[in-house]
């Protein structure tokens, strides 16, 4: 599958862990090393529950209108795609994933 989004430059591959509802646990605190996070949406309090020693790349279906996850992959160095509708459905962790732009 190829898809096209808002991206920030770089180049990673992972094992795919794909976050769907925070519920009432932290839904990162399990993310494997050399993990692509995949993700319906980021916020910046999410960013405060994430080990981003874990993240070589971050997979986002909804662009957020001021680039808060671009900015966050930036800072971690990390490449990412946002804006990416209904990745969340495709994806399944485990899936291996290539971050090329």
């Amino acid at each position: 599958m190829t898809v096209r989004g808002t991206g920030v430059r770089g180049f990673a591959k992972g094992r795919a862990f794909v976050v769907k509802d925070c519920g009432q646990r932290n839904p990162f605190e399990d993310i494997p090393p050399g993990s692509v996070l995949v993700a319906e949406r980021l916020s910046l309090s999410d960013s405060t529950l994430i080990d981003f020693r874990n993240i070589v790349g971050l997979v986002v279906c909804e662009e957020d209108a001021d680039g808060q996850v671009c900015v966050l992959a930036k800072g971690i160095g990390v490449p990412a795609i946002v804006g990416i509708v209904g990745c969340v459905k495709e994806i399944v962790t485990g899936d291996r994933l290539l971050i090329w732009n």
